[in-house]
């Protein structure tokens, strides 16, 4: 853990390196340039531009508006009317609320299982509309990275006015982070893992998040964590005809890879690269990344609005958990309640491998943990 403190002795944090080949940063207002190879990244609406590769994504703001057109405007409204006056404007009939999403205290609830301190360095990547990023601001340093400026710009307008000094807003790539070996206390990967193949779709869908794991494991002090939030591959609801989120096709993620690739270029002229695994094989995933400890947590009812933090590990504790906190009568729908009902009614073990999103805390090294 560092002093948030003894970081700002300037406008950014002292952790940055340049992406491409690793040498120091000079910062200017208008332009970032390595001193070592001479390349620039230029500086927009404040905003340092650190990909190595062009990105035209959309970002999280972006897929929620679908409206292009209107997409430069976003970030106006939010200088000129606040941030959260920027999200309603952009809010879909039907969809979760933004608003509520963006500054629910629970998008941090799992804090305490990362042991995260006050003072601690974090990296939040994929960091969207700031949910998790500007909450941990509060009492870290924060860097918030998104591959889309329109997100990430959006993160800084947040920043300044919510008064959060400790906060930097940047555009980088997960796989290719400008900054220094050994620098984080938290690394966070809430909803993006899945997504990192999308960027190499020429590539393994595996070994692209791999590369992207082992660039977080880099990056981690030896007492530092990785907390990753994701689905789980053979979540029960899928088995039942629940579409897969990310691709939203049915029974996609239970196929065979080769078969979900031909169903996804038959129905979506389109790769399945949108790989989420289960339970041992995250834990494999993030070994082979070099993470030397794994605590695995089920994330009720899912990692956005995560209510309840329950350990999989011990499977007694997801049946206490099952069986005092899942009451049937409290889902509406009628698919909920009998999804629900059998989970109170499966045996432990199942229970692990079958909920919907996991949490993984991840320790760079296999260190005593203090609580």
């Amino acid at each position: 853990m560092t002093d948030a403190g003894t970081l700002r002795k300037s406008r950014w944090l002292d952790v940055y390196q340049c992406p491409a080949c690793g040498g120091p940063l000079l910062k200017n207002p208008d332009v970032w340039e390595c001193t070592a190879c001479r390349t620039r990244y230029p500086v927009r609406a404040g905003v340092p531009l650190l990909n190595v590769a062009a990105s035209h994504s959309p970002g999280f703001v972006g897929v929620m508006k679908r409206d292009d057109s209107q997409l430069a405007s976003f970030i106006g409204t939010a200088e000129s009317h606040g941030w959260e006056a920027a999200l309603r404007a952009v809010q879909t009939p039907g969809e979760p609320d933004r608003v509520l999403e963006a500054a629910a205290p629970n998008r941090v609830s799992w804090r305490h299982a990362a042991n995260l301190a006050p003072g601690s360095v974090v990296v939040d990547i994929g960091a969207g509309t700031g949910g998790v990023a500007c909450q941990l601001a509060a009492d870290c340093s924060v860097v918030a990275i998104d591959r889309s400026f329109i997100d990430a710009a959006f993160v800084a307008v947040r920043a300044r006015q919510q008064k959060l000094n400790t906060l930097d807003s940047i555009v980088a790539e997960g796989s290719r982070l400008p900054l220094s070996s050994g620098i984080a206390d938290l690394v966070t990967l809430i909803g993006v893992l899945e997504w990192v193949p999308a960027d190499f779709p020429d590539r393994d869908p595996r070994e692209s998040q791999l590369e992207a794991l082992r660039e977080v494991r880099r990056v981690l002090k030896p007492n530092g964590c990785l907390y990753l939030a994701i689905e789980n591959r053979y979540y029960f609801g899928y088995y039942l005809g629940v579409p897969e989120p990310h691709a939203r096709l049915r029974y996609v993620s239970l196929m065979d890879r080769e078969a979900a690739d031909r169903y996804s270029r038959d129905t979506r002229d389109r790769p399945f690269l949108e790989l989420t695994h289960s339970l041992p094989d995250y834990r494999t995933l993030l070994a082979e990344a070099g993470f030397q400890r794994v605590e695995s947590y089920w994330l009720y009812p899912d990692y956005r609005l995560t209510h309840a933090v329950v350990p999989v590990d011990d499977p007694a504790v997801a049946r206490w958990f099952s069986d005092q906190h899942l009451d049937p009568r409290s889902h509406h729908r009628l698919f909920e309640q009998g999804l629900y009902s059998f989970f109170r009614f499966s045996p432990p073990d199942f229970l692990a491998y079958s909920v919907r999103d996991y949490g993984f805390v991840a320790w760079a090294e296999d260190t005593e943990r203090h609580d």
